[in-house]
């Protein structure tokens, strides 16, 4: 509830950006450990705490985004929607 309570000092589009941080092969270490630096250093050091636990353990768990790679992951692709079934249709009346 204090990690809470720190973040709700930030608008809800950086909160949102701090989630997206935190997903998996989105940041690198690097990253998260200057994300942990700018919340420490703007009053907020139980997420900073945690943030800076993350980036230790996406690296060690190679959970992080590799370093040389200067953009994340591509989306996975789109699932495609089945094709209905045409047998399953009403039949078509004509008047």
């Amino acid at each position: 509830m204090r990690r809470a309570a720190e973040l709700t000092s930030l608008p809800d589009e950086e909160v949102l950006a701090i989630y997206e941080a935190l997903r998996p092969g989105r940041s690198t270490a690097a990253e998260l450990t200057a994300l942990a630096g700018s919340l420490a250093a703007r009053g907020l050091p139980l997420n900073a705490a945690l943030i800076a636990e993350a980036a230790e353990v996406y690296a060690r768990r190679r959970l992080a985004r590799a370093a040389a790679t200067s953009s994340p992951p591509p989306p996975p692709p789109a699932i495609a929607q089945p094709e209905p079934n045409p047998s399953s249709q009403p039949p078509a009346t004509s008047r």
